[in-house]
């Protein structure tokens, strides 16, 4: 072995520079060092007890728990993990509750950990605080014990006792009674409650909707009201609670007086019922009665009443309800378990309604002349205004010859534009708007005619209704404007101009304005009102133009048509007219000219610039016609 081990120090004799003649001394020595500390160990490895070196490998543990008080019920929800998070499952935990004050004892129970090393636990306590401590002793694998502890307060709940037994019974007769048991809105079952009723008493248990019935008898209870009386004494849950109602007794319960009869009244025709409602001890109050009608062994009508303080009922059954003939009236009152029937009258009915009738056509007479009285006064205050002097009006009308030459206006503040050439007498540039609100008008078609008519440029406006023209020769030119909607329009310019035309507005009239305006100078001319626009309507019109254009004792007024199917009708008998030479009646003049105008004005189609020359042409045959009349 010593030469084996020599052998392996060679490499290290030549690294070190050691001469040859070194090599056996070093080597024998660190040989025999070698084999003496593997003897040493080999012999404290003997000598030690066998298990002295064995690893025992263990993990802490860990105890959450939440736990939840409703009354006097404790629930408690644990977990027990290690310390990496698992749940140890099927362990013992040990729960354990001690009362802080007046203790009499610990009370504990051991429960055993699911799969995921859940535990779950529900105990009722009595009222009191109690220490809670849950303790988990360990076991090999987990050797480190977990204590949690905890502080309870356990309370009796609050439970409410409710009675429902009938106001009243015969004498001798059972009385069944519903109790009722909640504790805040939900209902608690198998609940201990005593009723009693006099010296008779009754045990019973609230079921799973929080109720329970008994039967009790007033056979030995004396007086004519009795005490009914629920009561709980009380136990760990809930505290004592108790409810009490009062039952009448009635003795020999009968009518004591029942009538029926029919009414003939003016406003109240049909069959009166009243009775009283009675016992031995007088008149007996807030019962329910049932009034039953039958005819011919059928019934009719059912009514239902209550009797009030001094036992009696009235019940009225209107005529319309009820059949022409006699019939049987009964009253029904239920106490307790005994039905108190009256005695049977008959009635007789007979309907005439001629009294109801009356009053209907008097009221509709009444309408009628208040009617007719509103019709009268509107008449006469119409005459009181066409008596007043015609004053002018402020709007300025629009006529049609003025909207074809509307007046341009220079533009101190031009939109911002990219002008290629400059403004040196040669261009024109300009915004077409409408006249009444000034609002750009664009899609228009703008032209530049000379001296012959022909047209040199025609541009279309954009959004903003702007129009340009540049690199004009000079001489005398047209600017024309035509848009769908509104009236063409020109105006006549020379180049060079002396700057004017720079930036302008061009205002158009729309064709709506221009028939608006003819039509109501029109109605001005041929009558007495003040500005009638604005509160006479188009078709109240019609009776004042055709009396106007018509010959004394002509025929009555006619009425107009309406929508656009009769407009585009009128204006085609109209153009028809007009290319055949024929003669129109007033009627059909008047009338073409209230359709022009509810159509063009007060629709919201976009009409051509042909709609206002027939209307100027319309008034003015209203107004030949009016003067020859």
């Amino acid at each position: 072995m010593t030469s084996t081990v020599a052998k392996s120090l060679n490499p290290l004799r030549a690294r070190a520079g050691l001469p040859p003649e070194c090599l056996v001394p070093v080597t024998a020595a660190f040989a025999r060092a070698f084999v003496a500390a593997l003897i040493a160990l080999v012999a404290l490895a003997t000598a030690v007890p066998a298990g002295a070196f064995d690893l025992r490998i263990g993990t802490r543990t860990r105890l959450d728990v939440k736990n939840s008080v409703e009354g006097t019920l404790v629930q408690v929800d644990g977990h027990l993990r290690d310390n990496v998070g698992q749940g140890i499952g099927g362990e013992i935990v040990t729960i354990e509750f001690e009362r802080k004050v007046n203790a009499t004892g610990v009370t504990a129970v051991d429960v055993r950990t699911d799969r995921t090393g859940r535990f779950y636990h529900t105990q009722r306590l009595g009222t009191g605080v109690y220490k809670g401590q849950i303790h988990y002793a360990g076991r090999e694998h987990y050797y480190s014990a977990s204590d949690f502890e905890f502080s309870v307060e356990a309370r009796q709940g609050v439970v409410a006792v409710g009675l429902e037994a009938p106001r009243f019974v015969t004498a001798g007769s059972g009385i069944a009674v519903r109790v009722l048991a909640t504790s805040g809105d939900r209902p608690v079952p198998d609940l201990p409650v005593t009723v009693t009723l006099g010296p008779r008493s009754a045990d019973v248990k609230t079921g799973k909707n929080g109720t329970a019935l008994a039967t009790l008898s007033a056979a030995a209870v004396d007086g004519k009201e009795i005490v009914i009386e629920a009561r709980f004494p009380g136990d760990m849950d809930f505290g004592s609670a108790a409810a009490r109602t009062t039952v009448r007794v009635l003795t020999r319960p009968a009518w004591a007086e029942f009538t029926a009869s029919q009414v003939r009244q003016r406003l109240r025709r049909g069959v009166r019922t009243s009775g009283v409602f009675a016992d031995a001890s007088g008149p007996v109050a807030r019962v329910p009665v049932e009034i039953g009608l039958r005819m011919e062994g059928r019934d009719v009508q059912r009514f239902t009443a209550v009797t009030d303080d001094a036992g009696r009922f009235d019940v009225f059954v209107p005529e319309g309800n009820l059949q022409a003939g006699p019939h049987e009236v009964q009253a029904l009152a239920v106490v307790g378990s005994t039905k108190v029937e009256s005695e049977v009258q008959t009635v007789e009915v007979s309907r005439t309604g001629s009294g109801a009738v009356a009053w209907v056509l008097g009221v509709v007479l009444a309408l009628c002349l208040l009617v007719l009285a509103g019709f009268m006064a509107r008449e006469l205050l119409g005459d009181v205004r066409r008596r007043r002097p015609r004053t002018q009006t402020k709007r300025p009308r629009q006529s049609l010859e003025a909207a074809r030459s509307p007046r341009i206006l220079a533009l101190d503040d031009p939109p911002p534009q990219d002008l290629s050439v400059a403004p040196d007498g040669t261009s024109i540039a300009g915004i077409t708007s409408d006249a009444q609100t000034r609002d750009p008008v664009g899609g228009a078609r703008v032209a530049v005619h000379d001296d012959e008519g022909e047209v040199v440029v025609e541009v279309a406006t954009d959004a903003r209704g702007v129009f340009r023209f540049s690199g004009l020769l000079p001489g005398r030119y047209e600017l024309q404007t035509r848009c769908k909607g509104y009236v063409s329009a020109a105006h006549q310019f020379s180049i060079p101009h002396s700057g004017a035309l720079a930036w302008f507005r061009f205002p158009l009239t729309p064709v709506r304005v221009v028939v608006r305006d003819l039509f109501e100078a029109l109605v001005e001319d041929l009558s007495a009102q003040e500005n009638p626009w604005g509160r006479l309507t188009p078709r109240q019109t019609v009776r004042m133009l055709l009396a106007a254009v018509r010959a004394p004792g002509g025929p009555a007024a006619t009425t107009v048509p309406e929508g656009y199917q009769a407009f585009r009708e009128r204006l085609s008998a109209v153009l028809a007219a007009r290319q055949t030479g024929s003669e129109m009646t007033a009627d059909d003049v008047v009338s073409a000219v209230v359709e022009v105008l509810e159509e063009v004005y007060y629709s919201h189609r976009l009409h051509d610039e042909a709609v206002a020359t027939i209307m100027e042409r319309l008034t003015e045959d209203v107004r030949r016609r009016a003067e020859v009349s």
